[in-house]
């Protein structure tokens, strides 16, 4: 009853934000990019609680039970570079150009850097919303794991209470709401993260013990990569790591579109601190997917019916039972952190981009709002039905969402907001080179050949070199566009 009680009143509060921000936002930029008046401590948080999802706190740690340190590296080994790389190549410039063309979305930034190419605002448009609904699906399953655990309802209706919640507050206070949510969600997640951490190496005798205790278990498990049941081959990891981490983590519009609604540009070069330190103690809830195994091996804990649950396994056997749910509610943030995020986001993209931009539509913004509140739940219910059936793991979902972003948003951002030479063109090339090998081939192998074409790669990584060496190539071969954001 007490986990019950304090879950509700998690959900109370977070509503209430919602409709508060709702009262506080007057006008489209309020609603879509927080006024552009956001303070460096919600941004960088925000950032990191959107990125921070049902992946990295159920999906990692599940793949990890089965992996070992294949898992730990290929989640996680790159990440902080990545993100670092992303702040200082792309985040000025989106943050100037956002504010000198009033750009709401990534589209508008992109589509303002060639002047206002309606092929490339098109592109972007169906980038986000085959990455968001990718996404989105596995987040609703994340949810329903953890609302089931929370409340003790079965998995369909915690799926369809926590869709709800989250749909009501980010229709009613759009992006100020989100990333208001946001900074609250990742405090409880970076405290929750750490004690986890801690206790987590404590149950099983520390680091070195842990590892000891692994490699006895299976030596595999501590290699960065190996063929064993729920390894990782090495060209999966590097694949994932160097590609799609290290040289396209900036292509997530989770972390992009923030970068839009910081009020002072010069307060940026704190952002990458504060974002990496949230971003290692996070990320480091990974390690509980070796740590559950040790247990299960030693038979203190029961092996797992699905291996995402292992986290939740694990924390019900090393954490007092008062504060068990304090980490269920760390859970919840996590996931409604991200899906928050890209249910705005889809939804602004279809009516913003693919709609009245591409289609040169006159419409007043209280009609944009309301049709992009009405978008928002129709996506809402339209992901949440298919994740009434999950998938075997979550892990895998978000993989094929983030490649999605990483080679459809990565190298055209990295190369186009830097380098002037750089025509619409390629811009176009580029796109279209990652949205077909980062999200459409990776939905057509899996539904077609279960997943068999290039099984030890991933497709997301190989997709991000196609479209950073296409987008190059088509560069050198044709004619300099002149560009209003250079002028």
């Amino acid at each position: 009853m007490r986990t019950i009680i304090l879950v509700c009143i998690y959900f109370a509060v977070i509503l209430l934000i919602g409709f508060f921000a709702g009262r506080r936002t007057k006008d489209m930029s309020g609603y879509m990019v927080g006024g552009r008046n956001l303070g460096v401590w919600i941004v960088s948080l925000g950032i990191m609680a959107a990125v921070m999802s049902g992946w990295t706190w159920l999906g990692n740690p599940g793949s990890a039970y089965s992996g070992g340190y294949s898992s730990v590296i290929t989640y996680t080994a790159f990440s902080p570079l990545g993100l670092i790389i992303s702040y200082f190549i792309i985040a000025k410039p989106v943050r100037i150009i956002s504010e000198k063309f009033n750009c709401y979305t990534l589209a508008d930034i992109l589509a303002a850097r060639w002047n206002d190419n309606k092929t490339i605002r098109f592109l972007c448009g169906i980038i986000i919303l085959i990455g968001s609904a990718t996404y989105l699906v596995s987040q609703w399953v994340s949810m329903g794991t953890a609302v089931q655990e929370a409340l003790g309802t079965g998995y369909r209706q915690s799926v369809i209470i926590g869709a709800v919640i989250i749909t009501l507050y980010i229709i009613a206070g759009g992006m100020l709401a989100s990333m208001w949510t946001n900074f609250i969600q990742m405090i409880i997640m970076f405290f929750v993260a750490g004690i986890l951490v801690v206790a987590g190496f404590a149950a099983v005798g520390g680091f070195t013990s842990m590892n000891e205790q692994i490699a006895a278990i299976e030596p595999q498990m501590i290699s960065p990569w190996h063929a064993g049941d729920g390894g990782l081959a090495m060209s999966f990891v590097l694949t994932y790591t160097v590609f799609m981490l290290a040289i396209a983590y900036g292509g997530q519009p989770a972390v992009n579109t923030k970068f839009m609604m910081i009020k002072d540009k010069k307060l940026l070069k704190w952002s990458p601190f504060i974002s990496v330190i949230a971003l290692i103690v996070g990320t480091f809830t990974v390690y509980v997917g070796i740590q559950g195994r040790i247990l299960v091996e030693q038979g203190i804990l029961a092996p797992p019916e699905r291996q995402d649950t292992i986290l939740l396994d694990v924390i019900a056997h090393i954490i007092p039972g008062e504060l068990t749910d304090l980490f269920l509610i760390a859970i919840l943030a996590a996931v409604m952190s991200t899906a928050e995020s890209y249910l705005f986001t889809s939804s602004t993209s279809i009516i913003q981009d693919l709609a009245i931009k591409s289609f040169d539509i006159k419409m007043e913004d209280h009609k944009v709002l309301m049709l992009t509140r009405v978008t928002m739940a129709v996506i809402a219910v339209i992901t949440v039905i298919i994740s009434l059936s999950p998938p075997p793991l979550i892990a895998l979902i978000g993989t094929q969402a983030f490649g999605t972003f990483c080679a459809g948003f990565g190298p055209v951002l990295y190369l186009g907001l830097r380098w002037k030479r750089m025509s619409s063109r390629a811009a176009v090339a580029g796109m279209s080179v990652g949205l077909l090998g980062g999200g459409i081939f990776p939905i057509i192998n899996k539904l077609l050949f279960d997943g068999a074409l290039l099984s030890n790669w991933t497709i997301g990584g190989l997709a991000v070199v196609a479209s950073y060496a296409v987008t190059i190539a088509v560069t050198l071969l044709t004619k300099a566009e002149k560009s209003k954001v250079f002028e």
